[in-house]
């Protein structure tokens, strides 16, 4: 299916950015959120519309997803990388509050997918460097 807008998360960071290039040069129409204090927001491509928000701030995301629909595709790169064994509120408010926020909107505007994308540390290693596959289950003791 052939989608007529992407709205993206994570447009400043290391995979959002790419993602948002490839979009833009293969022509697609980009919305991005994007925090109001991010200082990579004017690295952006003029060719994306910036919507300023945040995804642990529920209300922040009714600009972004205004006029969303079953054409709308949403990728979700926003999250908050750590190893630190005790990783803190801020994580935990973003990589699942903020996911949480996103899944409830792009329901209630009926987009047409959503794409979230997490990192290969949520996947377990298999021995002899053997092929790593999605998991429908999370078990921390595993990775």
């Amino acid at each position: 299916m052939q989608y007529t807008q992407y709205l993206l998360t994570g447009a400043t960071g290391f995979l959002g950015r790419a993602v948002a290039k490839l979009l833009t040069d293969r022509g697609a129409s980009v919305r991005a959120l994007v925090c109001p204090n991010d200082p990579l927001r004017t690295y952006l491509d003029t060719r994306i519309e910036v919507v300023y928000g945040d995804v642990t701030e529920d209300a922040s995301l009714d600009a972004f997803f205004r006029g969303s629909g079953t054409q709308s595709c949403v990728i979700h790169c926003a999250g908050i990388v750590s190893v630190a064994s005790q990783p803190g509120k801020r994580l935990f408010d973003v990589n699942v509050g903020g996911t949480a926020h996103m899944i409830r909107h792009s329901q209630e505007q009926g987009v047409g997918k959503f794409v979230y994308v997490s990192t290969v540390h949520a996947i377990p290693e298999k021995p002899n460097r053997a092929q790593i596959q999605e998991v429908d289950a999370f078990s921390p003791r595993l990775v």
